[in-house]
């Protein structure tokens, strides 16, 4: 076995084809399958299910794969620390982050990173709260933002208070000019988001009490928003979100305040490698110079 048939085994599990991890990796389809097969072999169980939809990890595959990132995580470690020996600045970056947080900081984080370290390869993986822990817990991105707090075997520093909104249709009528109330949230009609995005609203309506029901539960922002201006209800949504929005909405803060905390996440087990440590740096400093850390 060699690291080389382990990243085989990573691609392909990670595109769910052979075909898609041949073109990644820059090899022919029965180079790809050759090394499956006979990494198969040396462990002495099959690691995908074939069928004619494709293929999927067996629950020994699964298994497998959590060894072979930490394995992969540790060369490159390796390789990344020999470089800093050698005075050079190499490697990559792997970060996670959620739709608010990759449109509104990631972009000129990223673009920032790279003019002042041109060597180190920074890759984004967009997903939702659970999707990011997963990523994190695995060893498919070497950090993330998330919202705190976190599991408890996770590093977490926390950089941000995001302040949850009501936002309401332009012309819906308000009992306050300024905010909006708790109680006044129980006889609107609300559009929420669907599991997996809506961690921030649930947190809020079990402090605030509440009850409420809904007709719509939407995965994206935009859609949201949209719905919204059509005058189909209204909807909470943290500020950070609401900032990439251009749609004809009334924007309401909730009193009292609620916040979410987005924070930065990663595993506790695993030491950062020299280009992660520079991109946590580079992200404390960017959210201090933005004026987001207001902790």
């Amino acid at each position: 076995m060699s690291v080389n048939s382990y990243k085989v085994f990573a691609e392909v599990a990670k595109n769910g084809s052979f075909i898609r991890a041949a073109q990644a990796l820059n090899l022919t389809p029965s180079a790809v399958s050759h090394s499956i097969l006979s990494l198969e072999e040396d462990l002495g169980f099959p690691l995908f299910r074939r069928n004619r939809s494709g293929i999927t990890l067996t629950q020994e595959g699964e298994a497998m794969l959590v060894h072979v990132r930490s394995i992969m995580n540790s060369e490159r470690l390796m390789m990344e620390e020999a470089a800093e020996i050698n005075g050079l600045e190499r490697g990559s970056v792997t970060l996670g982050a959620f739709s608010s947080v990759c449109i509104s900081w990631v972009p000129e984080l990223v673009r920032t990173f790279q003019q002042a370290h041109r060597q180190i390869q920074v890759h984004v993986m967009q997903g939702d709260y659970a999707d990011i822990l997963t990523w994190v817990k695995e060893g498919e991105v070497d950090m993330a933002f998330e919202t705190l707090p976190a599991a408890d075997n996770m590093l977490a520093e926390p950089l941000h208070q995001d302040p949850l909104c009501c936002v309401l249709p332009r012309d819906m009528a308000a009992a306050h000019d300024g905010y909006i109330t708790a109680e006044e949230l129980r006889d609107l009609p609300l559009i929420l988001q669907r599991t997996g995005y809506n961690f921030d609203t649930v947190a809020y309506t079990k402090k605030a009490k509440l009850s409420v029901s809904s007709n719509f539960f939407v995965e994206d922002d935009q859609s949201i928003a949209a719905m919204v201006q059509a005058g189909l209800g209204a909807s909470l949504m943290p500020a950070l979100t609401i900032g990439n929005m251009n749609y004809d909405v009334k924007i309401l803060p909730l009193v009292p305040e609620f916040h979410r905390t987005i924070g930065l996440i990663r595993q506790k087990k695993t030491p950062l490698s020299p280009a992660s440590r520079l991109l946590h740096d580079h992200i404390l400093a960017f959210v201090k110079t933005k004026g987001l850390y207001n902790l």
